[in-house]
């Protein structure tokens, strides 16, 4: 239990800071590359320009975009890696509070783009909290030198040595941000921090305990949930994403790039309303946290639910920063409970944003729009999202068609395949109900909790292939292998007839 709960602490670091650690302070939030603004009296310089950002789209494929010194998209999701570019201006007001955040951002940073241990973490701040003094005493040595030698008496120069002195603001950085617990603490009371709430998913009755101390006790059985729509407020309260999200898409006529070149896109009720509507893609898998190959196998295999929003450019889609987490449960309480369970708050939270929800971006109230474009998993997490049967050997094994298991050695064309649609779905549903026998023939193990959203149906077709298992891992290497080895036998052949 305590690597599971161990796993749980990582994933919710990674899901409740959704700026990626940008850093947002009681007054203002702030973007990734601009780092905090504490009070009126703090300015900073957004590094990322409007041109910039407007170039987005006419670069996709400028490679040097990708590397640490491209242009704006990479250089803003590095977790604020130029916070040394920001011009500040201190005030007299927070200039420790401001000193301090700037520590924040530099501790978060190292720790998760490193992926340092706590105690790594802890030494590396004592470590530089020691040299940093150092530094400052020789530093005041050099300056009280160079005064007496001027002719100017130190004691003329006021808060001269307070500026030195090794357990101040510059002396000790850190000071309160030491620990684990600190910097946690911290960053609850000032940066965008979205709490995961547990959720109860049931309650079982377990003997704890040995000897007199044994006891029957209720265990609570439940998942952890990163709030969907906190999340997205905080994600789009970054000056970057709110500008990357809102900006107009450039279409060329008879090219594919994304989203918005479909039919899916066009098709939808919602997005043709709102052309700015917030495009959900919605990921699942499983994950071992212990050895695949030792006795505690499957015992704490996890179930997690990420997001990213479709209307980011790709480069910043295929960047692990814009995912978040949404949910994380043990994969025994899928199995027990049922994926609809562990569906239900996600599905309620999509439900207020398909008609409208009110978010607070840069402190003024906006009603977004938006609702899952695609979901994006295995082709067995995806069956199981959807309510289709989930393993290959299944009778009707495809949650795009009905082909049967027979059929699959002779059929390759969608021409020849019935494809499933929306409302046929919704009928053999109800039938299903009615009758589960039906379950082999329809090909489906129940209704899935997504098809309770307005404008998302599993049987449209967004339950996208996978791609690495269906074609890179699948039929890609025999056609490859029948196309190498016919190119052979045709050269045999060849240099047969040439001797002959």
């Amino acid at each position: 239990m305590k690597s599971y709960d161990n796993h749980i602490s990582q994933h919710m670091l990674a899901g409740v800071y959704p700026s990626n650690t940008s850093m947002i302070s009681n007054n203002e939030q702030c973007s990734q590359s601009s780092g905090f603004q504490i009070d009126d009296d703090i300015q900073t310089t957004n590094s990322c320009s409007e041109e910039s950002v407007n170039s987005i789209e006419s670069e996709q494929n400028d490679e040097d975009d990708l590397s640490p010194n491209g242009h704006g998209v990479s250089r803003c999701l590095q977790m604020n890696n130029n916070c040394q570019d920001i011009h500040e201006q201190y005030s007299t007001v927070h200039p420790a509070e401001h000193f301090k955040s700037q520590a924040a951002v530099w501790v978060l940073k190292t720790k998760e783009c490193h992926k340092l241990t706590t105690s790594t973490m802890t030494s590396i701040i004592e470590d530089v909290t020691s040299f940093n003094q150092t530094v400052l005493s020789k530093v005041e040595m050099a300056v009280n030198s160079a005064l007496e030698n001027a002719g100017i008496p130190i004691s003329s120069i006021p808060d001269l040595s307070e500026i030195f002195n090794v357990d101040g603001i510059f002396g000790r950085p850190f000071q309160g941000l030491e620990t684990a617990y600190l910097q946690e603490k911290y960053c609850k009371q000032n940066c965008c921090f979205v709490k995961p709430t547990p959720i109860l998913l049931g309650t079982v009755q377990k003997w704890k305990g040995d000897g007199p101390n044994r006891k029957y006790e209720t265990i609570k059985e439940t998942m952890i949930y990163v709030p969907l729509l906190s999340s997205l407020e905080a994600l789009l309260n970054d000056n970057l994403i709110l500008t990357l999200v809102t900006q107009e898409h450039v279409h060329i006529d008879g090219m594919l790039q994304n989203y918005y070149d479909g039919q899916a896109f066009k098709n939808n009720d919602l997005f043709r309303e709102h052309k700015d509507g917030i495009q959900l893609i919605l990921y699942y898998d499983k994950v071992e946290v212990c050895n695949p190959l030792g006795s505690k196998r499957k015992i704490h295999k996890l179930g997690v639910f990420y997001y990213l929003i479709g209307n980011l450019p790709a480069k910043m889609r295929s960047k692990v920063h814009t995912m978040q987490l949404v949910a994380i449960v043990k994969k025994s309480y899928i199995d027990k409970y049922s994926m609809n369970a562990v569906l239900k708050p996600i599905v309620q939270d999509v439900k207020k944003l398909e008609t409208g929800c009110t978010l607070s971006l840069k402190k003024d109230p906006t009603v977004i729009f938006g609702t899952i474009a695609a979901v994006s998993a295995d082709n067995p997490a995806s069956s199981a999202l959807g309510g289709f049967k989930e393993g290959s050997q299944a009778y009707r094994f495809c949650r795009q068609c009905y082909i049967t298991l027979g059929e699959i050695a002779h059929v390759f064309h969608e021409d020849q395949c019935d494809i499933r649609t929306p409302e046929q779905h919704k009928e053999e549903c109800k039938q299903l109900k009615k009758d589960h026998s039906l379950s082999k023939e329809f090909g489906i193990n129940r209704k899935s909790a997504l098809d309770k959203l307005k404008y998302f149906k599993v049987a449209s077709g967004a339950l996208v292939p996978d791609i690495m298992h269906d074609v890179l891992e699948g039929v890609l290497q025999y056609e490859t292998y029948s196309r190498t080895y016919s190119r052979e036998t045709l050269h045999r052949i060849r240099h047969l007839k040439q001797h002959n």
